[in-house]
């Protein structure tokens, strides 16, 4: 009984101690700025589709080359 004592204090101060840090979390951000809006200088979102794209197919490519192993993957 005195460990299970022991085991419900220690449980306690560890929920009082991330109550603490819960909240001093919350004061320390109420203090910072809001997030800033990104500027957009006029960079093409036509770049990253190309880069996907050219991923794709090299993707395919690399999975269509035949294996040197081909007589055991059948």
């Amino acid at each position: 009984m005195n460990t299970f004592n022991e085991l419900l204090k220690a449980s306690h101060r560890v929920l009082v101690a991330l109550l603490m840090l819960g909240f001093s979390c919350q004061v320390l951000a109420q203090g910072q700025s809001g997030p800033e809006t990104p500027s957009v200088d006029g960079t093409s979102p036509l770049i990253g589709y190309l880069i996907a794209v050219v991923l794709m197919v090299l993707l395919v490519v690399v999975s269509i080359i035949p294996s040197k192993r081909h007589f055991e993957d059948i």
